[in-house]
């Protein structure tokens, strides 16, 4: 059995553990999104959806850079793309990839350009300061406009890291939620809390 036939054969119920499987399944989503991608978005995007663990996607993403299947953005660092190499891989995979496979990794692909239009739209970052960890992060409004910026303080790196993460995830929410409280307003408050319930 080949390296496409077992990825075809696990992926459904399992995650991914050969890294020639992964670096198939890397490929493809970069070749559906068309998008500059940081390796931290794509990991995160695929450990959410249990195709990979941490230390598979990186031994396989480190061999997709050697192999020239993918590259580093010159004018952005940190940021990769599929190379013409990576996008035969890919459109190989797409011809042969199962419905279920398919419908799986396009879940993948749609949550990761959420995250990567929220991370444009919605900067955040966290400082270390003498006092602990300062998280400071925009929404955007559009047209140049900020809706809200704020300044928080934290005292260690563990809890800055998980409000970056859910400010990222919602920044809707969490500006519905100062406003809510700014203006009083109860009927919001309550929205608000019915959606975190649902969470």
């Amino acid at each position: 059995m080949n390296s496409l036939e077992q990825f075809n054969k696990r992926i459904p119920s399992s995650t991914i553990t050969d890294v020639v499987d992964i670096k198939l399944l890397v490929c493809y989503i970069f070749f559906k999104t068309g998008s500059f991608i940081s390796k931290d978005v794509l990991s995160c995007a695929l450990q959410e959806y249990d195709f990979v663990n941490y230390f598979d996607f990186n031994n396989a993403f480190s061999e997709l850079l050697r192999d020239g299947s993918i590259a580093e953005n010159e004018n952005d660092k940190g940021s990769y793309f599929v190379t013409q190499k990576g996008n035969i891989i890919a459109k190989e995979l797409e011809k042969k990839l199962p419905l279920t496979v398919r419908e799986r990794a396009l879940a993948a692909t749609i949550n990761l350009l959420a995250k990567l239009k929220r991370e444009n739209e919605n900067s955040s970052k966290i400082k270390k300061t003498d006092a602990g960890y300062c998280v400071s992060g925009n929404i955007s409004g559009g047209g140049g406009i900020d809706l809200m910026s704020f300044s928080l303080y934290v005292p260690d790196e563990s809890q800055a890291k998980l409000i970056k993460k859910n400010f990222q995830n919602c920044p809707e929410e969490v500006y519905e939620c100062m406003l809510a409280v700014l203006t009083k307003d109860k009927d919001i408050v309550c929205s608000v809390l019915e959606k975190f319930k649902k969470d």
